[in-house]
């Protein structure tokens, strides 16, 4: 016969819970944080759309309340000071960049949703500026999408136009750069994110880590278990019922905009028209990821899916083959 849980023994409480101070620290774990419980305590926030709007905190204040309490916040005009929002631009991106070889995702239908699925995409190589041609072209050509294009390495001259240093001193960063593009829900698998708005527009809609069971990942064993198998934008409802139940938070993203989407957040985005934003990223503290969903994908994607253990043996492989040389 299986017995009922320590936590819920009768002894167990009798004999270790002698008031209620005592039963909020066996419970602990299980209990909601305490901004979960309330609202934050910033005097200029509001959370009339369900996320907090305020103005870019100091970095204490925002690795503290929002980070470490998984809440993600938007900061309108955040970055509106940045000589990025002021210069950034096509003519300005082949003046001092337009040589740089990048690598662009290639859809012949312009949706950019095939490299999210198992099957993945197709890559073309160009430089920025055949790039920049093809988007600002009459019409332009949007079967094209430049993301995520890692910054530091292709375009380190660009980081010179902008300034993380409010909420991280990460120098990681992304290149997210297209035209009427749509990024399908997904989640950061042990990052923590940064998206400022440059020029042009973004609609971003999330979801909390406490609905993944109701967005439908891909296996964990897949490349792509991060993403939703759901289109928010038209879900078939027959093939996914669940997601009826999700609740999605919008966001409007303006130029010198700032959104926080905290490690383990589903966001879909939809860009508009010309539309460009950098996104900087670094590594969550494992203290804050979520569990079980995803946290628990993530674990088991790193350890034991197929492509990780291979990954692992090839380079245990090299490295009895350098042990014997």
């Amino acid at each position: 016969m299986v017995g009922r849980p320590r936590l819920l023994n009768p002894q167990f409480l009798a004999r270790h819970v002698r008031n209620v101070r005592q039963l909020e620290v066996v419970l602990e774990p299980w209990l909601p944080s305490e901004a979960e419980r309330t609202e934050l305590t910033s005097p200029a926030s509001s959370r009339s759309d369900g996320i907090v709007r305020m103005p870019l905190p100091d970095r204490a204040w925002f690795e503290r309340e929002l980070v470490g309490n998984n809440r993600p916040a938007v900061f309108p005009g955040g970055a509106a000071d940045w000589p990025a929002v002021a210069r950034w631009g096509p003519s300005y991106f082949t003046r001092v960049a337009g040589k740089a070889q990048i690598t662009t995702r290639f859809e012949p239908d312009a949706e950019h949703v095939r490299y999210y699925t198992p099957a993945g995409g197709v890559d073309a190589v160009m430089s920025f500026a055949e790039y920049n041609a093809k988007l600002t072209a009459t019409p332009p050509d949007n079967r094209y999408y430049l993301a995520p294009m890692r910054v530091p390495a292709t375009f380190p001259m660009l980081l010179e136009d902008c300034d993380c240093s409010a909420v991280s001193d990460t120098r990681e960063a992304a290149l997210f750069y297209g035209r009427d593009v749509f990024s399908p829900t997904h989640y950061h698998g042990d990052e923590e994110g940064v998206l400022c708005q440059i020029f042009g527009t973004k609609r971003i809609v999330l979801f909390p880590p406490g609905q993944s069971r109701l967005l439908y990942p891909f296996p964990w064993y897949t490349h792509v278990l991060n993403f939703s198998r759901v289109d928010p934008r038209a879900p078939d409802r027959a093939s996914f019922p669940r997601f009826a139940d999700a609740t999605p938070i919008v966001v409007d993203m303006r130029p010198g905009d700032m959104i926080y989407v905290p490690v383990h957040w589903w966001h879909a985005v939809e860009s508009p028209g010309l539309s460009c934003a950098i996104s900087f990223f670094w590594k969550a503290r494992l203290r804050d990821w979520r569990y079980p969903r995803p946290g628990l994908a993530v674990h088991a994607h790193a350890w034991l899916s197929p492509m990780m253990v291979r990954s692992r043996l090839q380079r245990l492989a090299r490295w009895f083959r350098r042990q014997r040389s």
